[in-house]
């Protein structure tokens, strides 16, 4: 089966090992590397986009373990965006702005946290405004939540590559 499949040349050719996965990694950097100097601040936000999804499917996971676990729904949908939040701090830091790793980590943390609930209260009012002011979306309140969330997403973005982890000249 694994023959018919071609996976055994695969494997041989490409072998998973301490070596290669350190040669994947290096290309990987210098491919965002390259990214970011072609197309600057877009190469970021579609960094931050992608880190943001996956804590949206952090977020959803946590919330998911927490209610089978039986544990209050508040207390779940809590622990869900706490983790998620977590989760796109570490990945945010790490890959899309891995300039700023030497600054200090808690400042950036905190920072993080404060600019992602400013963030959040900008989803929450644009929904809200979109809500009152086009009385479609009252029968449609999804298309008002994403067009918070882009706001919010925006807003989010810019507080993170400007000061959360801002780059400082030389």
């Amino acid at each position: 089966m694994i023959e018919a499949l071609g996976i055994r040349q695969i494997v041989d050719r490409y072998p998973l090992n301490r070596e290669s996965t350190a040669r994947f990694v290096q290309k990987l950097r210098r491919w965002k590397a390259q990214l970011n100097q072609r197309y600057g601040h877009l190469s970021f936000f579609i960094q931050f986009g992608i880190v943001g999804f996956t804590g949206t499917i952090v977020n959803v996971a946590v919330l998911s373990f927490f209610q089978w676990l039986g544990v209050s729904l508040s207390i779940a949908v809590g622990a869900g965006i706490y983790v998620s939040m977590t989760t796109n701090f570490i990945l945010n830091r790490w890959i899309t702005f891995s300039y700023a790793k030497a600054k200090n980590l808690w400042r950036q943390y905190l920072g993080f946290v404060l600019a992602s609930s400013l963030g959040a209260l900008i989803n929450y009012g644009a929904a809200m405004y979109l809500i009152v002011s086009f009385p479609f979306m009252e029968k449609w309140p999804q298309l008002a939540a994403v067009g918070g969330v882009l706001a919010g997403m925006f807003f989010n973005f810019l507080a993170n590559r400007f000061w959360v982890f801002r780059e400082h000249s030389k």
